[in-house]
């Protein structure tokens, strides 16, 4: 009895039409975006990996967080707008390196032909590799490179160091992967 004194103003106000409103104007258009927006962990044969050594930036000697991109897709891969994003405290970059305030995130741009890093984008072609590096300080770059990410680490997203994204088109398809480490 009292449910039906409570639908009986929302029937004459016409509430399916409304809810269907509701739907089609915020909801569809949230779950779209959600959609066109998401991220992976990973992209099937394209593989990454780190490994440490040491780079001349503005004349001093810093270790360094080399990340090799390894395309073994079959098809050619176009890399960009690869970041460190969200660093952690035990992560520490040094001064001199391409920083972005705005999204607090590290730009890692890709060599030309005199190991100047000057590309934000770069074409991997099959069974190819390229090279991008970081320079650190104060942090063993053996301790990150030596790193496996943890299951829960994984199904959480939740960065030890840093998070890495980058996106990557492989033929028709776009992908935007973030992936803890």
């Amino acid at each position: 009895m009292i449910v039906e004194e409570l639908l009986l103003p929302l029937k004459s106000k016409d509430l399916p039409n409304w809810l269907s409103l509701l739907l089609s104007f915020l909801i569809v258009p949230l779950i779209r975006h959600w959609w066109r927006h998401r991220t992976v962990r990973s992209i099937r044969n394209f593989h990454i990996s780190f490994r440490s050594g040491n780079i001349q930036m503005n004349g001093s000697t810093y270790q360094s967080l080399s990340i090799r991109f390894s395309n073994h897709t079959g098809s050619r891969v176009y890399l960009s707008n690869v970041r460190l994003t969200r660093p952690t405290s035990r992560f520490h970059v040094a001064p001199g390196a391409d920083r972005d305030v705005y999204s607090d995130s590290y730009i890692l741009r890709f060599p030309d032909d005199q190991m100047r890093f000057v590309f934000l984008e770069v074409v991997i072609d099959p069974d190819q590799k390229i090279e991008t590096t970081l320079a650190l300080t104060g942090v063993p770059t053996e301790e990150i490179t030596n790193y496996r990410l943890v299951c829960w680490r994984k199904l959480l997203r939740i960065r030890k160091y840093f998070l890495l994204n980058f996106e990557a088109s492989i033929g028709s398809k776009r992908y935007r992967v973030s992936l803890p480490y």
